[in-house]
């Protein structure tokens, strides 16, 4: 019994220091061919969609986050947040964006650095999209 209780005991301490060097995984699939459109267009209305449809991504990005990080309060180790944009021709776009521990620690300071965070997060993210189709 003593056996048994020390080594659930070392798997659990394990599997804590290893959560904590591996940020929370967060993935986000969209199917669309906006973003794929981006490339070969000059036209102002497509490229004002593709804006509104990356902005539609960073607020799901900010929100699907949020409602994890409630979830688990305590999350320590950051996240890293994993964008699949899908075209209907199967072409794949794979979007890495992270959101990290100073991030997530000054979450809890005040509202005022809630807000503050959480619209860093959103306008990061959509830069990011951006450059990065």
């Amino acid at each position: 019994m003593r056996l048994k209780f020390i080594v659930l005991l070392f798997f659990f301490i394990c599997n804590s220091l290893h959560s904590q060097k591996n940020p929370k995984k967060l993935i986000l699939d969209y199917y669309s061919d906006i973003p794929f459109q981006y490339v070969s267009s000059n036209d102002e209305l497509t490229q004002v969609e593709i804006g509104l449809f990356v902005r539609e991504i960073s607020i799901d990005l900010l929100n699907k986050f949020l409602e994890d990080f409630s979830k688990n309060i305590e999350e320590k180790n950051g996240y890293l947040v994993v964008i699949n944009l899908i075209s209907s021709k199967q072409i794949n776009i794979q979007i890495p964006f992270s959101i990290n521990q100073e991030k997530l620690n000054s979450l809890r300071d005040s509202k005022e650095n809630f807000e503050k965070i959480c619209n860093f997060i959103l306008n990061d993210s959509y830069e990011w999209i951006i450059r990065y189709i």
